[in-house]
């Protein structure tokens, strides 16, 4: 009886702190399934060690999977407003998908038999280590998190001042700021890091995305340019909102003077 109430109260803790990690390090929008073989996978171990429990098993993943969600956002707040929308699908989705997944899997684990004390052993093991991933994850989460935004953040002022210095010197050869608005002109005088070819063509007028930043040209204002760059999911993949524009400005917010958008300088 201890055992089984053992195994539920792992499986349980396990799928809740599988989920926190990755609401920390990345969007559930694209990764939502991510935790989801863990889960199910301690689940069926568990039920390979009490089959009687079986269903107890899927229910503790459903669960805590609702709860670790649930608790995760409380914690570390959706990354944008399209995680924001959706966030109750995820819930409902993921949710429903750690049940019924687990439930086919103790299903079929139920069935077996596991006389040998060894084999016994080892499963015991790899319940622990499912368990395990979620603090694990959770401890080197946020070191990882920290140096991937500041290669981003780094990336992106090194992409701004590149663009920013290409735009300076097409508007100085030609005169006017109609040639920005060219990207295969803008990309002949750029030296920093890369962008595809399909960037170069979208750049202007429109938004590419490189490193967890978004990077646009406004390249029609008034004998002018304002270059603008930020992070695509917020405090997910950078910390800064970076501009620049042709009167040698750079700064953290794109305005308006009235007549064009200017780059606004960082407030100290």
């Amino acid at each position: 009886m201890q055992r089984d109430k053992l195994l539920v109260g792992i499986t349980f803790a396990g799928s809740i702190l599988l989920w926190w990690p990755t609401i920390m390090a990345i969007s559930l929008v694209t990764h939502w399934w991510l935790p989801l073989p863990l889960i199910v996978l301690g689940s069926g171990l568990a039920t390979a060690l009490c089959s009687q429990g079986w269903w107890h098993f899927a229910l503790a993943s459903g669960v805590g999977t609702f709860i670790g969600i649930c608790s995760g956002y409380m914690i570390w707040h959706p990354a944008d407003g399209v995680e924001t929308a959706y966030s109750g699908l995820l819930i409902i989705m993921a949710t429903l998908a750690a049940f019924i997944l687990s439930l086919l899997a103790n299903s079929a684990m139920r069935k077996s038999t596991l006389s040998n004390l060894k084999l016994r052993h080892a499963v015991w093991i790899g319940v622990g280590c499912c368990f395990l991933v979620g603090p694990l994850a959770l401890a080197v989460a946020p070191p990882l998190v920290a140096y991937r935004l500041a290669g981003n953040d780094r990336a992106a002022a090194q992409r701004l001042e590149a663009l920013n210095n290409a735009a300076k010197q097409l508007l100085s050869e030609t005169g006017g700021p109609e040639q920005i608005c060219d990207g295969k002109a803008l990309q002949r005088h750029y030296s920093g890091p890369m962008f595809s070819e399909e960037d170069w063509r979208y750049i202007t007028g429109n938004y590419v995305n490189r490193d967890g930043y978004v990077f646009t040209v406004y390249c029609k204002e008034k004998g002018g340019y304002v270059i603008e760059a930020w992070p695509a999911r917020g405090i997910v993949d950078g910390t800064h909102h970076l501009c620049a524009d042709d009167v040698h400005r750079v700064g953290c917010v794109v305005g308006s003077d009235g007549s064009r958008r200017v780059c606004i300088p960082c407030k100290k």
